[in-house]
């Protein structure tokens, strides 16, 4: 997933006089994107304790939910769960490592700034400039702070009062858009009582040919003094396709880490092939 060059306030959530809470002791609707993301801020732990965090680590167990009827013949359907492995490293100065295991497949990302590669099996492949620009930005780990300056543009968004899934919430919405790049723009809902970040929502194409994806944050706890979300539900949707891939988390810190972890590794020679008229 991302506040304060864009001359919105990243410091201490400061609520206008006017901004009184309602009746049935909600609180009261924000009047602009800058009061939806202080309030993430102030309601993840604040800037102070966010700006010390110079790295974090998430290992978590990545969980292929299987698909509804599927047909014997569809081998594109899923029909069990496939279980793996999902880590994933990101540091305050925008460095990205990501690993996800599935069965004997094992897929890495790297970013170290400036070389973006992606390995998979024995096979090594740097980054075109698109996925550079979408590199840049999965890096960012405060990905709230200094938007004017990465060339972010946010606006509040309509509020809405239910979830993706059709339960009751007020949530409060951030139009988020990085112009000039490849990537999509989104909308990002935070619930209005915490602050805290609930969904995102990225769609692609137009009419029958809609893509959309859900992102869904949930079950926040505390770690170093910031709430962090330990269940994250990806719902992928297109046509009569629905997929959904759960990430559990197992364990987080916010320890440095080794910087060559970002860079592109280093294969071994392949061994030459015998000559099979010798």
């Amino acid at each position: 997933m991302a506040l304060a060059g864009l001359g919105l306030s990243a410091g201490c959530l400061k609520v206008p006089p006017e901004l009184v809470d309602e009746p049935d002791g909600t609180a009261a609707a924000p009047s602009t994107a800058a009061e939806v993301l202080d309030r993430y801020i102030e309601g993840t732990g604040g800037e102070k304790a966010l700006r010390a965090i110079p790295a974090r680590s998430i290992e978590a167990r990545m969980i292929i939910r299987a698909q509804e009827d599927c047909s014997p013949d569809d081998q594109t359907c899923l029909s069990e769960d496939q279980v793996g492995s999902f880590l994933l490293r990101t540091t305050a100065d925008g460095k990205l490592y990501r690993r996800t295991v599935l069965g004997d497949q094992v897929e890495e990302k790297g970013f170290d700034g400036k070389v973006g590669w992606q390995l998979s099996g024995d096979v090594l492949r740097l980054e075109n400039e698109d996925e550079l620009e979408l590199s840049r930005e999965d890096a960012v780990l405060h990905w709230y702070f200094d938007l004017e300056a990465r060339g972010i543009e946010v606006t509040l968004a309509r509020p809405r009062k239910e979830d993706s899934e059709g339960q009751v919430a007020v949530l409060d919405g951030v139009h988020w858009e990085l112009h000039g790049s490849a990537a999509s723009p989104k909308t990002m809902w935070f619930d209005r009582n915490t602050g805290l970040l609930r969904e995102e929502v990225v769609e692609e194409g137009e009419g029958d040919e809609v893509q959309r994806q859900t992102i869904i944050y949930d079950d926040y706890r505390e770690v170093d003094g910031i709430l962090i979300p330990h269940l994250i539900r990806v719902v992928n949707e297109l046509g009569d396709m629905h997929q959904v891939v759960e990430f559990i988390t197992q364990r987080v810190d916010h320890e440095k880490v080794d910087p060559s972890l970002f860079a592109l590794p280093e294969l071994p020679a392949p061994e030459p092939l015998p000559d099979q008229r010798l």
